[in-house]
């Protein structure tokens, strides 16, 4: 070998865990302290900016033409790059069929995103020696970190000892909402429980009070979703280490012993469950899981199976549940705090309803693929420490599949890393216990654009997306202090055709209708109400004001017909029976008007109600 060979060989070996540390430090230490107040969700869009940017960044450094040259990428061939590239074809295709597309945008930003992550994150795993080790130690300071973020919150807003879920709900720990930050410091579990098995030093005292804090934090956050999870992701990876115990090199007794844990474990808590009285709020918060019946949830998982029922194989397209599904609320009551749903709190719903059929089966195939990966790596020859890896792996991925039926981790981005650090970890250490029989090469020519392109794409959506929310925020404020004029213009400065809806599915176009209309400009109200219909035509603040403007232009059927969509969505709504019992009246359809202003609970018809209603029945006794 030559000089110039052994010095670039030399150099390569120093570049690979360098970008190691740079990759996951920023992903798991910096990213989730990233934070904004100056925008309506102070994580999303800030830290999709950043991790774009990241992937752009480190893809620069894959690409470098000697060194793209000597990558060997029969990796990919592992059939799940291919499954989550046909989620993200699904949802462009989804697209098609979506009432709004630019509502879309963000959902396949992100998948991409995962895509690449997942990816490079897989390389530099198989180049890196070691990389377990590194990388469980990123972990334990990425959530000792997090934790103390937690913990300060809490005692600065609640101060010591126990509170109730209503005033938990205060805290976010940096993740935007508590169940969130409940759900990241989960997910970070599986690699710290690896911490403490694999680590004698100093590292294994960290992992053990990163682990003991967690757990305690997950305890005091009263998250049911994450109670549940981490009691099934515990108990269901118990039994599976329980059957596997050879492969792990345990003894017979150690298996039996589990046992007895698991089930006397389960009684314990069962008997807990039952004998704890009534006024424990954790232990109700537990036993809530199984008997809160008028939960809202349940309300909107009946709606959204009602929209799949009408669009099973096409979906409704990316990111446009939260626009198609108040057409389905009129079977349901939804008191004002719950009605706009931007997520049915339920992934596998969400993904079905958005991409249809098979974009839930590529959804779950991932997931498939993933234990049927890990179920290969432990019956391996592979050492211990490894089959312990992918037995943690395989509890994360457990835990996360039953948080995704009460949450949505689906769309956050540190939730998605963890999940492809997961997914990552598998298809590495499946890769070097079989690895390819020959190497694959790549075209750079072809490669290269595409990627950088869509990376690019996505790094300015997040930019836009920041911009839009920071001025929608504006708008919001000026609203609440009667700022017409200054609400007006930042409404126009949110305008982006990349993104037509703020982060509670509001078309912008909607602060620019309601600041002409207090400007009283009504024409130019009137269109801008009619674009933020265009981009969502299913909230009735929009339907009811494009009628209130048709009924002072005297135009009552166009009137009418706004009010009754409202109507079909929320038919016990007071002020829609007002307005529609309004316009019947105009126009001389008195009976029609009775039958509105009936459906208004009596005792609810007074004041102006009840002289109207004393009207319509004169009207209708002199005819």
């Amino acid at each position: 070998m030559g000089r110039k060979a052994l010095k670039h060989k030399k150099k390569d070996s120093r570049l690979w865990p360098g970008l190691f540390f740079v990759f996951f430090g920023f992903s798991l230490i910096i990213l989730p302290m990233i934070y904004s107040e100056k925008v309506m969700d102070p994580t999303l869009a800030p830290r999709l900016f950043a991790w774009n940017s990241l992937l752009f960044l480190t893809t620069l450094v894959f690409i470098n033409k000697t060194r793209f040259h000597q990558l060997d990428f029969s990796v990919l061939r592992n059939p799940l790059f291919g499954v989550f590239f046909l989620l993200f074809i699904l949802g462009m295709g989804s697209l098609l069929f979506a009432i709004n597309a630019s509502a879309g945008f963000y959902d396949q930003v992100k998948t991409f995103s995962t895509l690449v992550f997942l990816t490079l994150a897989s390389f530099l795993f198989l180049k890196t020696p070691g990389w377990p080790i590194r990388l469980t130690r990123f972990f334990i300071v990425g959530s000792l970190i997090v934790l103390l973020v937690g913990y300060i919150q809490y005692l600065t807003e609640l101060g010591f000892g126990f509170h109730s879920r209503g005033d938990i709900v205060r805290l976010t720990g940096m993740m935007s909402n508590v169940n969130l930050y409940a759900n990241y410091v989960l997910l970070m579990i599986p690699f710290i429980i690896y911490g403490v098995v694999v680590f004698r030093t100093h590292w294994r005292m960290l992992a053990i009070i990163s682990l003991v804090l967690s757990v305690l934090m997950i305890f005091l956050l009263q998250t049911r979703a994450v109670y549940l999870a981490i009691l099934v992701g515990t108990a269901i990876t118990m039994v599976f280490l329980i059957l596997k115990y050879k492969q792990f090199g345990l003894p017979a007794s150690i298996s039996k012993g589990m046992a007895v844990i698991l089930v006397g474990g389960g009684l314990a808590f069962a008997g807990i469950l039952i004998m704890t009285p009534e006024d424990n709020i954790y232990v109700s918060r537990v036993r809530s899981i199984f008997t809160d019946t008028e939960n809202p949830r349940l309300s909107v998982w009946g709606a959204t199976r009602e929209m799949i029922a009408d669009h099973p194989f096409t979906g409704v397209g990316a990111g446009n549940f939260t626009i198609k599904v108040q057409h389905y609320y009129g079977n349901y009551t939804f008191d004002q705090a719950h009605e706009n749903w931007i997520r049915p709190h339920n992934d596998y719903l969400w993904v079905l309803s958005e991409k249809g059929v098979f974009g839930l089966l590529a959804f779950l195939m991932i997931f498939a693929l993933a234990f049927y990966y890990i179920w290969s790596i432990v019956r391996s020859e592979t050492n211990r420490a490894e089959k312990i890896l992918a037995l943690c792996i395989f509890g994360g991925l457990t835990a996360y599949m039953v948080n995704s039926f009460f949450d949505f981790p689906l769309e956050r981005v540190n939730h998605q890393i963890i999940l492809a650090i997961y997914l990552a970890g598998i298809i590495a250490l499946h890769h070097q216990i079989k690895p390819a029989n020959k190497p694959l090469m790549v075209s750079r020519n072809i490669f290269i654009l595409p990627l950088l392109v869509l990376l690019l794409t996505g790094t300015k959506f997040a930019y836009e997306h920041i911009n839009q929310e920071k001025y929608v925020s504006i708008a919001r404020n000026a609203n609440a202090s009667e700022q017409w004029d200054r609400m007006l213009d930042a409404a126009q400065r949110a305008q982006t055709p990349w993104k037509t809806l703020d982060a509670l599915a509001v078309p912008v176009y909607f602060f620019e209708g309601f600041a002409y209309t207090r400007l009283g400009d009504g024409n130019r109200a009137l269109h801008a109400f009619a674009e933020a219909y265009r981009h969502n035509p299913h909230r009735k603040y929009i339907t009811n004001n494009l009628g209130v403007l048709h009924m002072q232009n005297e135009q009552y059927a166009t009137a009418i017909r706004f009010f009754e969509e409202t109507l079909h969505m929320y038919p016990r709504d007071i002020q829609t029976l007002n307005y529609l019992a309004d316009a019947f009246v105009l126009t001389e359809q008195y009976q029609e008007a009775l039958d509105m202003l009936d459906r208004i609970p009596e005792e609810q018809r007074t004041g102006r109600l009840l002289i109207l209603y004393t009207h319509v029945k004169e009207q209708l006794n002199k005819q």
